[in-house]
C-alpha cells in the first residue's frame, strides 16, 4: 500500500510548469486587485470597511473561479466527475467534511480561552465574536453560519487551485504520499504568511484538504472543511 502511494505516478502529465505558472500568477493578481480595494474607505463607515473589502474579495474570487471552471472544463477537457465537483456522493462529502472540521472549531474555542501567558498569539486576536459565555458562545454560532456561507465561495476558489491544479500538478510526478506533501508545503508559502506558526498552520489546512480530496474522489469534504477553517479564523479569531 505504502508503495503504490510512492511510486503511483502518471507518466502523461495534465499539467506542465508553464500552465502552472500562468494560473499561480492569476491568483496572485485576484490577491493585487483584492489589495487594491483596500485602499478605497467607506465615508463615515469605518466599522463597515473591513467586510466591505471582504465582499470584495468574494466578487474576485467568483471571477479566479470562473476562469478555472473555464481552463479546467474547456481548455484541459475534464469533466466535472474528475475536478470533484459532481453530484455523485455529495451528502457524503458534505459529512466528512463536517466530522473531520467539527474538531477543529472546539478546539479553537478552548485554544482562545487559554492565559495570555501560555499564548503568545493573544496580541493578535481581533475576533469578530468575543465569548465569554455560553450565552455568548449560542449567540456566535448564527453569525458562524452566516459567515460560513461566504467563505464557501473563497474556499471553493483555493480548493480548485491548490488541489484540482497544484496536488495534481506534484501527484503526477511524485505519486500521491510525497506529492502529497510537496503541495502541502507549496500551499503554504504561496500564501506569503511567514509568520512560523501561521506556516505550519497552513501546512495541516492543505494536508487535510488534500486527504480529504483523496479519500472522496471529490472537492465536497475539501470545500467544506476549507470553509469552516476559514469561518472559525475570522469569526473568533483575526477577524476580516
Amino acid at each position: 500500500m505504502i508503495k503504490e502511494l510512492i511510486t503511483n505516478q502518471k507518466k502523461e502529465h495534465n499539467w506542465n510548469k508553464k500552465e502552472l505558472l500562468k494560473l499561480q500568477l492569476i491568483w496572485y493578481l485576484s490577491l493585487l486587485l483584492l489589495s487594491i480595494t483596500e485602499y478605497y474607505h467607506l465615508p463615515n463607515m469605518p466599522e463597515l470597511e473591513s467586510f466591505f473589502h471582504f465582499l470584495a474579495g468574494i466578487s474576485i474570487k467568483l471571477l479566479l473561479i470562473a476562469y478555472l471552471i473555464y481552463t479546467l472544463l474547456f481548455k484541459q477537457n475534464f469533466s466535472l466527475k474528475q475536478i470533484g465537483l459532481s453530484s455523485q456522493n455529495l451528502f457524503t462529502g458534505c459529512k466528512l467534511g463536517i466530522k473531520v472540521s467539527l474538531p477543529l472549531l472546539v478546539m479553537i474555542l478552548l485554544l482562545i480561552h487559554l492565559p495570555q501567558e501560555h499564548l503568545n498569539l493573544n496580541q493578535k486576536f481581533q475576533p469578530l465574536i468575543t465569548v465569554s459565555s455560553l450565552e455568548d458562545l449560542i449567540n456566535s454560532f448564527f453569525y458562524f453560519l452566516t459567515l460560513l456561507l461566504l467563505t464557501i465561495v473563497p474556499a471553493l476558489a483555493t480548493e480548485l487551485f491548490y488541489r484540482v491544479v497544484i496536488y495534481q500538478f506534484f501527484k503526477e510526478r511524485l505519486g500521491v504520499l510525497l506529492g502529497g506533501i510537496v503541495a502541502a508545503i507549496y500551499y503554504a508559502i504561496t500564501l506569503l504568511n511567514f509568520d512560523p506558526n501561521l506556516l505550519l498552520a497552513h501546512f495541516l489546512v492543505g494536508g487535510i484538504s488534500i486527504y480529504l480530496y483523496e479519500r472522496s474522489s471529490s472537492l465536497i469534504a475539501a470545500i467544506i472543511w476549507q470553509a469552516i477553517y476559514q469561518a472559525t479564523i475570522i469569526l473568533y479569531i483575526f477577524g476580516f
